[in-house]
Order: structure tokens, then C-alpha cells, then sequence
């Protein structure tokens, strides 16, 4: 699944999934389709999904200027495009840091499949996550993948109502 097994806790994200529409040139609005991890590689400036290294999402970031209506009202901050294919489909929009600025500044891959694994979003990693984990406490997570089955099939048939070939996880 990943190879790295630690990372800087300043370079760690939330991120939601969302749809980019290419035509449009925008990010359709609503909520996210599922949560992710994602990391900034210090080295070439790029951001990843920490559980999906293959995964090639366009990443998207939100600016500190405001968007504004004809009539000068402001709605919302503006989003900037950073990293990854920009195409029709899957894309990452940054929401907030990870982790607070009081915590040790390495975490590991262990770590974060446990954030995963114990959140209340949906993570669309988490099913291949859970397989590591599932002898350890089966009950909880055999609940959890329940309820993660009714947000799998939502997402699933979104992306798929958006005329995009079959929607895969990578």
C-alpha cells in the first residue's frame, strides 16, 4: 500500500474528495464524497494520498481571498489548483492540518491507519486498511464497514452519474 513509514506531522492534511468538472473549471460544490490523508513531499513540492501512492487526483488547495458575487459580496474563499492531472473526475480539496501544533512532530503509517480506522468520516482507504486490523477488533470494524458500504455506494454512484468510466479505487 505505501512504502513510507513516517512523516512530518506539518505535512499532513485532511483532505475531502470531491468532483472536478474540467468544462466548468471548477470543483462542484457540496459535500465531500470522502475523506483522505493526504502529505506534502518536502523535497518536490508535491502533495499525495498517504494510503495510495498510485492515485493521481488533481489536489486542490483553498486561498486566503474571498470569491465575490457582481455585486461585491463576498462567498467563499477562491481555490487554487496544485498538484496532479487536471481532468474530469476525482480530485483532493485540502481542508485543515491533521494535527494540532502541540503534538511530536513525526507520526507514523501505523498511526494514521488508526485515525482511520477509529474516525466517524467516511475514508474510502479504510476498507483496505481494515484487513490489517480486523482480528484485532472485528466487531468494531465489521460495523464500521457497514456503514462505510452505504457511503461507498453513494460516492460510487456519483462519480458514475457524472458520465466518468466506471469509478475505481486505485
Amino acid at each position: 500500500m505505501n512504502n513510507v513509514e513516517k512523516f512530518n506531522k506539518d505535512n499532513l492534511y485532511i483532505a475531502g474528495l470531491r468532483y472536478f468538472n474540467k468544462e466548468n473549471n471548477g470543483i462542484e460544490l457540496g459535500e465531500n464524497l470522502s475523506y483522505g490523508i493526504i502529505v506534502k513531499d518536502e523535497v518536490s513540492d508535491t502533495y499525495y494520498n498517504v494510503f495510495n501512492l498510485c492515485e493521481e487526483y488533481p489536489i486542490f488547495r483553498r486561498s486566503c481571498y474571498s470569491n465575490y458575487t457582481e455585486d461585491d459580496e463576498p462567498y467563499g474563499s477562491k481555490i487554487i489548483y496544485h498538484d496532479g492531472l487536471l481532468k474530469d473526475g476525482p480530485c483532493w480539496l485540502i481542508q485543515e492540518k491533521l494535527f494540532s501544533d502541540n503534538l511530536p512532530g513525526v507520526v507514523t503509517l501505523n498511526e494514521l491507519e488508526k485515525i482511520v480506522l477509529y474516525s466517524d468520516k467516511y475514508f474510502k482507504d479504510r476498507k483496505e486498511i481494515s484487513r490489517k486490523y480486523l482480528r484485532k477488533d472485528p466487531i468494531r470494524l465489521l460495523k464500521v464497514f457497514c456503514k462505510d458500504l452505504q457511503s461507498e455506494e453513494y460516492m460510487d454512484n456519483y462519480f458514475n452519474g457524472r458520465e466518468i468510466q466506471k469509478f475505481k479505487r486505485i
